[in-house]
C-alpha cells in the first residue's frame, strides 16, 4: 500500500485499489505502450503465471505492464523491490542463485550465488535503503550479505588472483554455460551466523551507508544485530542480543546470584 493505490494478494488473482475513491482494478495482461516514466516508480511484481520463474513488473498507476522478466527456471519463491522500486531481486524455490533486475527495463544487474549444491527456504531479501547490499535470510543459520556495487580497483599489476581471472575467461568459451555460471555468479560479500537454537528467523539491513548493519529478529523474540566490515567483508562477529519487547530479562541464574538474602 502506499498513498495512491492499496493491492490485495489472493492465491490466483490480484485487486488494486485506487485509495481516493476506492475503485478497483486487476492488472491488464498485455504490454502497453509506455509513456514517461515517473520519477518515483509505483511497481508491482508477479510471477506472469503459476509455478512460473517469469516475473511481470506492473505500473500501478499507469495501469500497463512495464516489462517481462525471465528471473529463473524454476518457481519463484521470493521478490522484493529497492526502496525507490528501480531494482528488483529474486529468488526460486532452489534458493541457490538470487538475480537483480533493472524493474524499468528487465536489464540483469547481479547474478549472486549463496551456496554450491544446498537448496534453501528463502523467507526474506531485503535492499539497503542506498540499494548498494542485498541481505537474504532463509531457513539456513547464515544470513547472506551481497555487494552491489563496483568498488574502485586498485592499479594493475601481475597477481596470481588476476592470472587465474584471466584463464577462468578465457576457459569459458570451451565449457558448458552452466559450469561456466557457477564462476562468474558474484559469493556473498559478508556473513552473520546465527545461534545454533535460533529457529524461524526473518533479516533486513540497519546502520548507515559508511556502517551498515545486519538486522536479524527471531520467532521467539530476539533481536540479533551485527556489524560488517565494508572493507574486508566475510564473516560478522559476536552480535548484540536484545528482547524486542524491551525485556533483555537475565538469565534465571544471574538473577539468583543477584537475589537479596532474607535475614
Amino acid at each position: 500500500m502506499n498513498r495512491q493505490r492499496l493491492v490485495l494478494l489472493l492465491e490466483d488473482t490480484i485487486y488494486i485499489y485506487d485509495v481516493t475513491n476506492l475503485n478497483m482494478y486487476t492488472p491488464a495482461m498485455e504490454h502497453s505502450s509506455a509513456a514517461e516514466e515517473p520519477p518515483v516508480f509505483h511497481y508491482l511484481a508477479y510471477p506472469s503465471k503459476p509455478g512460473s520463474g517469469e516475473v511481470n513488473v506492473y505500473d500501478v498507476i499507469a495501469m500497463r505492464i512495464v516489462t517481462t522478466i525471465s528471473a529463473h527456471q524454476t518457481e519463484l519463491a521470493c521478490l522484493e523491490f529497492s526502496n525507490r522500486g528501480d531494482r528488483l531481486a529474486t529468488a526460486s524455490v532452489k534458493g541457490t542463485v538470487f538475480r537483480v533486475f533493472d524493474s524499468t527495463n528487465g536489464d540483469k544487474l547481479f547474478e549472486l550465488r549463496r551456496g554450491y549444491s544446498t537448496t534453501a527456504l528463502i523467507r526474506h531479501m531485503t535492499f539497503s535503503e542506498d540499494a548498494n547490499w542485498l541481505c537474504v535470510s532463509s531457513n539456513k543459520s547464515t544470513v547472506h550479505v551481497f555487494k552491489l556495487f563496483q568498488a574502485e580497483a586498485p592499479p594493475a599489476e601481475a597477481s596470481w588472483s588476476s592470472y587465474l581471472s584471466s584463464t577462468l575467461q578465457y576457459a569459458a568459451g570451451y565449457l558448458p554455460t552452466t559450469v561456466t555460471e557457477v564462476w562468474t555468479q558474484e559469493r556473498s560479500f559478508a556473513q552473520a551466523m546465527l545461534p545454533e537454537d535460533v529457529g524461524e528467523h526473518i533479516a533486513t539491513m540497519g546502520g548507515t551507508p559508511e556502517s551498515p548493519t545486519i538486522m536479524v529478529v527471531s520467532h521467539d523474540g530476539w533481536l540479533f544485530q551485527y556489524n560488517i566490515n565494508v572493507i574486508e567483508g566475510g564473516e560478522c562477529g559476536t552480535p548484540r542480543k536484545h528482547r524486542v519487547d524491551g525485556s533483555d530479562a537475565k538469565p534465571a541464574e544471574d538473577a539468583a546470584a543477584h537475589k537479596p538474602s532474607t535475614p
